[in-house]
């Protein structure tokens, strides 16, 4: 099969153009989520700003693949909001 020159060229930049918006959603995407997992933490009414910076930081860390880790220098509620943010953000 014998392409004709513009439709190489049509071809290339259609996945040029492809691989820029795929990229693009991508980042997007990823703050996106991270705005969503702020704003559920902060929402939470009755919760205490320690519990609300343990739920960022147990959502943030879900986010971004790493382990479970709330830390050991931390209060009960910061605890108790890092456990909510981990598991409202997926994770087990």
């Amino acid at each position: 099969m014998d392409l004709g020159i513009r439709t190489k060229a049509t071809l290339i930049v259609t996945a040029v153009c492809s691989l820029a918006i795929a990229a693009t959603l991508s980042v997007l995407t990823d703050e996106a989520k991270a705005t969503y997992g702020a704003t559920w933490c902060e929402s939470q009414k009755g919760k205490s700003d320690n519990w609300k910076s343990g739920c960022e930081s147990g959502a943030a860390d879900c986010r971004g693949g790493k382990a479970y880790d709330p830390g050991s220098g931390h209060s009960r509620d910061f605890h108790h909001g890092y456990d909510a943010g981990w598991s409202h953000s997926g994770c087990k």
